[in-house]
């Protein structure tokens, strides 16, 4: 039970790994620093270190939340860049269940704009992890020059909820990241109060959020069970999603009512001349295609993004997705995989007590996320 900090440039280019996978565990200690509320940190220029085959996990003090600073199980911070390969990450969140709305609670954190004491950048290699368990979100990229490649990782959600929305990957304010061979499950948010309030409750969980700014590829990831699979926001064409099989099917429960927003991919009014292509999207609450942009792209849609040879079956305009009719070709079934999808949470953001982010689309459904507290 520790605290593991690398903080140094002296401590670039060192491996620190589970001779055995998963055999050795780095567990949150009962009590943690209250700024560095991290379980393992790299700091301060450290360059190429590796952490690999860990289990790391919480959860973490009740005393760290609700808080400004982010608290996490694996944090990227200071300049510093990491291969966080093959752990399994956990429990990041608190240890009472009564705290667990509070906007904090990352499995993997790199770089942050908003950060106490200044703007941070990381640069990260996320491969191989399993990441569950985690309060606010599963993968945290963002501010201008942090980056990562995030492959191979499976982000499981809690499933539907009505305590936080969850995203399972976020890459946001400008940061860059590729994001392939995923699988991200079990992301999905209904407002304790129905119908909801636009701009207050109307907040949805997200598989993969990508906002302001980024640049973006995001390719061959499975998502199911979430209730948004893609939402993107504020982004003027930097991005592609390709090849992505996103799946709805939340299953229900009746204790907490029935999600009625989330869409396969959303792109809000905000958007322009992003690529979309190639997708396959089934079963998804609201629609499987939707875009509010308004352009001159995918008559009689005409919206400001590319959307090209995608697999669906609804869409919000005509022109989205081929809408295939009849037959058996849902990949679902064919796969058969009962893998769980994540869910999206738009991180209320605690500057200026903003919790929820002002855009909304076009017909004012839902607010658009913000990223991290």
């Amino acid at each position: 039970a520790e605290q593991v900090a690398v903080e140094t440039a002296a401590k670039s280019n060192i491996l620190i790994r589970s001779v055995t996978p998963l055999a050795a565990r780095i567990q949150a200690p009962p009590l943690m620093e209250v700024v560095y509320g991290d379980i393992v940190r790299i700091d301060t220029g450290a360059r190429n270190v590796t952490l690999q085959g860990f289990v790391i996990a919480g959860p973490l003090p009740d005393y760290l939340f609700c808080a400004v600073q982010i608290r996490s199980g694996v944090r990227v911070r200071g300049g510093a860049s990491a291969n966080i390969l093959s752990n399994h990450i956990t429990e990041i969140r608190s240890a009472s269940p009564l705290l667990r709305g509070c906007q904090n609670g990352i499995a993997v954190a790199v770089g942050r704009r908003f950060e106490v004491g200044g703007p941070q950048v990381g640069q990260a290699l996320i491969l191989g992890n399993q990441i569950d368990k985690y309060q606010k979100g599963g993968i945290y990229v963002d501010n201008t020059g942090s980056g990562a490649l995030i492959a191979g990782n499976t982000v499981q959600g809690e499933g539907l909820t009505n305590v936080i929305a969850q995203n399972g990957i976020q890459i946001s304010r400008e940061a860059s990241a590729e994001v392939r061979a995923n699988r991200i499950f079990d992301h999905a948010y209904v407002a304790p109060v129905q119908p909801c309030v636009p701009f207050a409750t109307c907040v949805t969980a997200t598989a993969v959020l990508l906002f302001e700014n980024v640049r973006a590829t995001a390719d061959d990831n499975e998502l199911r069970r979430n209730q948004d699979g893609f939402g993107l926001y504020t982004l003027p064409g930097n991005v592609n999603v390709s090849n992505n099989s996103i799946i709805g099917g939340i299953p229900p429960n009746p204790s907490l009512g029935t999600p009625t927003l989330g869409d396969g991919i959303f792109a809000d009014v905000d958007t322009a001349l992003n690529r979309i292509r190639s997708n396959f999207l089934r079963r998804n609450v609201e629609h499987d295609c939707h875009d509010d942009s308004v352009g001159p792209n995918n008559p009689p849609a005409f919206v400001a993004n590319f959307w090209i040879n995608n697999d669906g079956q609804t869409q919000n305009r005509p022109g989205l997705c081929r809408e295939r009719r009849g037959g058996d070709d849902d990949r679902d079934d064919d796969r058969g995989d009962d893998r769980k999808d994540d869910a999206r949470n738009h991180d209320g953001d605690n500057r200026a007590g903003v919790n929820e982010r002002g855009a909304s689309r076009l017909n004012v459904k839902r607010a658009s996320p913000l990223d991290d507290n």
